[in-house]
């Protein structure tokens, strides 16, 4: 699942990039700054380095966006389980 939405963030930052042309390097550097080694994390599978590295690309995006003159819009983390609002009960394989 991380995996998957790191993915999907990556391709919106690139969307970013091209329909934002002026923030092109403030993606470019929050990629290699703060995604590149959450993917190196989520594929390590280490949980306590994917929780460091998680926690520091978003205060990096909400800095950011603060910085952009966004700062209404700030990520954080749900204080639910995952049990409260996802459901693991159905099986499928994964498709890249």
């Amino acid at each position: 699942m991380a995996q998957y939405q790191l993915k999907e963030l990556l391709e919106t930052q690139e969307v970013g990039e091209i329909t934002r042309p002026q923030h092109a390097a403030m993606l470019k550097a929050n990629e290699q700054t703060y995604l590149a080694p959450l993917a190196q994390a989520i594929e390590k599978q280490d949980i306590k380095q994917f929780n460091h590295r998680f926690s520091a690309a978003t205060n990096g995006c909400n800095a950011c966006h603060t910085a952009m003159g966004y700062g209404f819009i700030q990520f954080k983390l749900s204080k639910l389980s995952k049990q409260e609002f996802l459901d693991f009960s159905i099986k499928t394989s994964i498709k890249n």
